[in-house]
């Protein structure tokens, strides 16, 4: 079996057969035989982590006229067989979507549209199946920038067996990239505005909606700048035929091509390829929600009080952060997390406290590594707010629970903290030491490392508790009645993995991070993260 983090992949796309509950995974990725075609990994793990070793499912045949791309392979179950949707592309031709057909998701899959489905007229790519309230099938696809510099979203209505194109031929303008707000303008060779539309896939919600995943370029901050984007469209009909009107980015984490399927386990979960660029990409599997009709990264069950989730989900391990590329906030607070620049924002473990989250039972496969010594010319790895609420907003009730796993206790390191306020650290005596407004109160336990703990520090204003959880349940390790008011967390960056003192990052904590939340309220233990979920 293969760890998700060593597949190498673009554009994942996931069949989930339910019946056998297995997952088949394609892509666009070299061939491992030196012949251009497309490839499949299996898995029955219901997280989604391990895969096994890459097996042909197609292998173009001497006398297939697409000779390079080879891009987006999607396999959909159609009136009992398996249909292969890819783009294809020759000298001379344009880029274009053609069919292939099977008895079974792992092939072998053989051509099954004579002809391209798209014209030759225009470079087009990513088409994907759709069938319609009567039961009619269509061709979803991306018309490219490369002929039209305004990338579309098009549908066009296929014939009954996939084989062409309907007649009369429907071929519909559903959106161009510039009509969200969002999309990114570049200026090609010619000088000409550009716009990039690529990966629809349908999804039909609960509530009978039907939306469109699709990937568009956005503008983040240095040192990334451009991010590949996961957008969300909606059709106020209900059908293919729109109109359509954008939602929004659902996640901008320097990945795309974006897919969300129903999983057993997981629900709904978004399949991107990470990064985009500059690194050899693997694919990404993350938790997206319904709520109120509309699709989000944050979870609905997050209490109001919450002003920060920070569960790292979204990492991947082994592999570095990237920067400027927010770490999820499932607040829904937007109060993301971002590194400060390449090979400074530590990594992905797949080491966690619990499989799954004790209060929420919620599904925990990462954490965040911050245990690497720092790039040269650093000072320390780390993670920080960045212009966000939680930067400004003051609290004199409020909680701050954490999970962490030192790699060394016998040194100072601060794991969570906020300028001019609050410092959550180790002292070099392996005891926990929360340095708040001036006062400092040491734990009585010591830390052994390489060890998860559950922490929690709840503060009403008059009195601090910190609790400590090393798998046998939280327990209160000290009470401090606090002298110097008040005890408010004033405004300022959060940092973690590090403190900033006098203009410098200082005191890394080397170790593992996980379920950071941060509350406006002196939670009692009964509401906090650490607690079993029998407890009330």
């Amino acid at each position: 079996m293969v760890p998700r983090q060593d597949i190498v992949i673009r554009d994942p796309f996931i069949y989930y057969d339910n019946a056998i509950g297995r997952a088949y995974m394609y892509g666009t990725c070299d061939t491992i035989d030196g012949k251009r075609g497309f490839d499949v990994r299996e898995t029955s793990d219901p997280t989604l982590q391990m895969w096994s070793e890459r097996k042909p499912v197609w292998r173009k045949p001497d006398d297939f006229w697409g000779t390079r791309a080879y891009w987006a392979p999607e396999v959909h179950k159609y009136k009992d067989k398996y249909y292969l949707f890819a783009t294809f592309e020759a000298p001379g031709r344009a880029r274009t979507v053609q069919i292939l057909s099977s008895d079974s998701p792992r092939g072998p899959f053989r051509v099954h549209s004579p002809k391209p489905i798209n014209g030759p007229k225009y470079f087009s790519l990513d088409g994907t199946l759709y069938v319609d309230n009567n039961g009619d099938p269509w061709m979803v696809y991306s018309r490219e920038h490369v002929s039209i510099q305004d990338g579309e979203m098009r549908a066009m209505r296929l014939k009954d067996d996939l084989s062409a194109p309907a007649r009369p031929i429907e071929d519909i303008l559903l959106f161009k990239a510039s009509s969200a707000n969002f999309a990114a303008v570049w200026h090609n060779a010619k000088g000409q505005k550009c716009y990039l539309t690529d990966g629809p896939q349908m999804l039909r919600l609960s509530n009978g909606d039907l939306v469109m995943v699709w990937s568009t370029n956005t503008i983040v901050p240095n040192p990334v700048h451009w991010s590949y984007t996961v957008a969300i469209a909606k059709s106020k009909s209900g059908d293919v035929q729109g109109p359509w009107v954008h939602e929004g980015v659902l996640y901008s984490g320097f990945a795309g091509h974006g897919q969300i399927f129903r999983h057993p386990i997981m629900g709904l979960v978004l399949s991107v390829h990470q990064p985009n660029s500059g690194r050899a990409p693997y694919p990404v599997f993350l938790s997206v929600y319904e709520n109120d009709g509309k699709l989000t990264m944050a979870d609905p069950k997050t209490p109001s009080y919450v002003q920060a989730y920070w569960r790292f989900e979204d990492s991947t391990p082994q592999q570095d952060l990237l920067p400027s590329i927010d770490i999820l906030d499932s607040s829904g607070k937007e109060n993301h997390l971002i590194g400060e620049d390449f090979n400074t924002t530590g990594a992905g473990s797949a080491s966690v406290p619990a499989s799954r989250v004790p209060a929420t039972l919620r599904l925990n496969l990462g954490s965040y590594d911050n245990s690497q010594e720092p790039a040269e010319g650093a000072s320390v790895r780390h993670l920080r707010t960045a212009q966000s609420s939680i930067e400004t907003e003051e609290y004199n009730n409020w909680t701050i629970e954490a999970s962490i796993r030192p790699a060394d206790v016998s040194k100072p390191q601060v794991f969570i903290s906020r300028e001019q306020s609050l410092e959550m650290a180790l002292t070099n005596q392996n005891r926990l030491v929360i340095h708040l407004n001036g006062q400092q109160i040491l734990s009585d336990k010591a830390l052994k490392p390489d060890t998860w703990y559950n922490i929690a520090v709840a503060c009403n204003g008059s009195k601090l508790k910190l609790y400590v959880d090393s798998g046998s349940g939280l327990e209160l390790d000290k009470t401090v009645e606090l002298t110097k008011k008040p005890a408010r967390l004033s405004q300022g960056r959060w940092y973690i993995g590090c403190a900033r003192r006098d203009n410098k990052l200082v005191d890394q904590f080397k170790g593992l991070l996980d379920e950071i939340r941060i509350s406006s309220k002196a939670l009692l233990p009964n509401a906090m993260l650490a607690r079993k979920s029998n407890q009330q």
